[in-house]
């Protein structure tokens, strides 16, 4: 095997069969896989890869394949998304539509801009037809200076005869008849059919082999019908007020019945028996509109629209339509959708903005698929499942495949602690994470903790979800999508933090991740401060009671030797009042005298007496 068999370099650097048997050749310009139909897949920048370096190959417990190459370490998802480009034969990366033929060839419509003629661009599309591993690329053959405007998704139909029907922005659409061979496309003249508006913005083909073909200008909704090869302009018999949209999706069910979704409203058009009804969807954000239309193998319809996510009618054909609604509220990436697809396995595929959403109606569980998974840059606007059950999806910078799976019985996830910081400064945690890390003792002023977390074992468009307690603070699980907490103005105490990853299927790891850390107390709130302080409050209040005791009895004291010295006063003089009383009694010899003054100064005397000793 080599360049010519389509190696990138005869330099193999090394060699791995993964456990599907698929057979992995590094080299030093790229990698291949052997594919099962006997050619060789490259994987390259354009498929996430580098271009240069291959070393070494690794599969995981879930059958991803890990590349070691010049740009790092590379993973390559087990049945994920694989990238197509130019090398692989595309015209262009800008896919404007994929459908699969009426003998279920897969042909994916690529839109290039050409000349400018009177300050407009002329647009181009051109038909890539897959074949094994690679694209063939025709640009159909139109009268000279036409623009085929930029209608997308339905705007290219192989019909039931062969023929290829082509827009343009030129007042008519272009039929190309069946062509021997497919590259013979670009050099039959096709026929000019007229049409009375300028663009056509749409077209598609019913069961009944009639063309519908729906214009932007004047927003006028044509069938061509096959028996009798005349168009004819339905827009007089659709009432939509003051409005004036224009068709952008059509869909059949299985009854024959043609569902149509318009541009700027969010009411559905349906056309039975030969009459048209509006039904309204009573959509939750009024505004919006319908992007897209599928019926899925069970005869349900889904939508999808600009602001409320993706429909499902289970009964279309009732009167008034009832809609479950799946949104962002329920896990879906975002409310603007734009395409539909289902796989052999019942999920249904949502194309938007941020990548493609999978749903499983049984379940209601909704996985992620972006970039990271595989799919191309830029923003997705169609889907379409091939005869193989493979899935397709292209937008504005490249188109993708998926070979969808099986669920499979999950493992539990791990759970991984990948960054710890105090303050701001990093802690020591290995590079490749760890599932217990050594207590940490941190000072009083260190009460902010950071700590980062990784799970290990989503599946392909998984998101984990992440549960987290701090014992010590509260014993409630916390759930959260993040891969880090941060811990403020944490209290002094011992902490313990645990983590564990969890599915959306609510598979938990079975060991969380945990690091458990005290934060000290300030000086003034440690056992032995506050020891201190008691018995320096103590000492304090014994030596006031002891000043205070002190200070009452030399009170006391004094007032004792005030009454001591009063009482020795007082007594001697009324030891001579009691004498003189008693010499003017023998003076006088009234021995009862009321009127001797000397009675009265005595009565006096010990009456004063009296009221000091009460004083005192």
């Amino acid at each position: 095997m080599t360049k010519k068999d389509g190696l990138p370099s005869h330099w193999i650097d090394s060699l791995f069969q993964t456990s599907d048997g698929k057979l992995w050749i590094g080299t030093t310009d790229g990698t291949v896989s052997f594919e099962s139909n006997g050619g060789l897949r490259l994987y390259k920048e354009a498929q996430g890869l580098c271009d240069k370096g291959f070393y070494a190959f690794h599969e995981d417990r879930d059958g991803n394949l890990w590349v070691s190459t010049n740009c790092g370490i590379k993973k390559i998802t087990r049945s994920g998304f694989v990238r197509f480009t130019q090398t692989d034969g595309l015209a262009t990366l800008n896919v404007n539509g994929i459908f699969t033929s009426r003998n279920g060839e897969l042909f994916v419509i690529t839109k290039r801009t050409g000349e400018t003629i009177n300050k407009t661009s002329l647009e181009a599309h051109q038909i890539n037809r897959f074949d094994k591993d690679k694209f063939t690329s025709v640009e159909p053959k139109l009268p000279p200076n036409i623009n085929t405007g930029w209608g997308g998704g339905q705007i290219i139909v192989e019909d039931k005869t062969g023929d290829w029907w082509l827009p343009s922005a030129n007042n008519a659409v272009f039929r190309s008849a069946k062509a021997v061979d497919f590259a013979e496309i670009n050099k039959s003249k096709p026929q000019t059919i007229g049409i009375p508006d300028q663009i056509a913005f749409r077209i598609y083909e019913d069961s009944r082999g009639d063309i519908w073909i729906s214009t932007m200008t004047a927003g006028q909704l044509l069938r061509r019908e096959r028996a009798t090869r005349t168009i004819r302009d339905y827009k007089s018999e659709i009432n939509f007020g003051n409005s004036k949209p224009y068709a952008n999706y059509f869909a059949e069910d299985p009854q024959g019945t043609l569902w149509i979704s318009s541009e700027y409203l969010d009411d559905l058009l349906r056309y039975k028996n030969g009459n048209f009804s509006i039904l309204k969807t009573n959509a939750e954000k009024p505004g919006g509109n319908i992007t897209s239309l599928y019926f899925d193998d069970l005869g349900r319809l889904w939508l999808t629209t600009t602001l409320n996510g993706v429909g499902r009618v289970d009964k279309p054909n009732a009167d008034v339509l009832e809609i479950v609604w799946y949104n962002r509220k329920k896990g879906l990436a975002t409310d603007g959708a734009r395409g539909l697809v289902e796989d052999n396995f019942g999920r249904i595929y949502v194309v938007n903005g941020r990548g493609v959403d999978r749903i499983t109606p049984n379940t209601g569980q909704i996985k992620h698929y972006t970039t990271a998974d595989g799919l191309p840059q830029g923003l997705n606007f169609n889907a379409v499942r091939d005869a193989q059950g493979n899935l397709w999806f292209g937008g504005s910078q490249g188109l993708a495949r998926l070979v969808p799976e099986e669920d499979k019985p999950r493992q539990a996830p791990n759970i991984l602690l990948t960054n710890v910081r105090v303050e701001g400064q990093r802690q020591a945690v290995s590079e490749l994470g760890e599932t217990a890390l050594p207590e940490l003792k941190l000072d009083s002023n260190q009460t902010q903790v950071s700590i980062d977390f990784l799970g290990l074992g989503a599946s392909l468009g998984e998101e984990l979800k992440y549960q987290y307690r701090l014992e010590g603070a509260s014993d409630d699980w916390i759930e959260t999508t993040q891969c880090a907490v941060d811990f403020a103005n944490l209290a002094p105490g011992s902490y313990r933090f645990m983590v564990r990853a969890m599915t959306f299927d609510s598979i938990s790891s079975q060991t969380p991740a945990t690091i458990s850390f005290t934060i000290a107390a300030p000086v003034w709130r440690r056992w032995w401060f506050l020891l201190l302080a008691a018995i320096f409050v103590t000492s304090l209040i014994y030596l006031l009671y002891r000043y205070r005791v002190a200070e009452l009895l030399s009170v006391e004291r004094v007032r004792t030797r005030i009454a001591t010295v009063l009482h020795d006063d007082i007594g001697s003089n009324l030891s001579k009042i009691s004498i003189l009383s008693e010499v003017a009694k023998q003076k006088f010899g009234s021995n009862g005298d009321e009127t001797n003054p000397l009675n009265s100064i005595a009565d006096i005397s010990r009456e004063s007496v009296a009221s000091m000793s009460d004083i005192v």
